[in-house]
């Protein structure tokens, strides 16, 4: 068991080794949409950008009441 770096491209970079020697392996901050389902063996606390993104746009739009983006 690996706790792995809070860096996305470093984490993807891992993703192999932990394939081939079958070792888990949790981030505990990576948010990169490329590390969903991208093995059995990673695991992490942190939503990917996309679920972050859509969860504040929902948010401003339903409870802030928001209709159209800053700009």
């Amino acid at each position: 068991f690996l706790i792995g770096e809070i860096s996305s491209t470093a984490t993807l970079a891992m993703i192999p080794v932990i394939n081939e020697k079958k070792v888990a392996l949790f981030a505990p901050a990576t948010s990169s949409h490329k590390l969903a389902n991208v093995s059995p063996f990673f695991a992490r606390n942190w939503p990917s950008n996309d679920a972050e993104a859509t969860a504040a746009a929902i948010y401003a739009f339903d409870t802030m009441k928001y209709k159209k983006p800053f700009t």
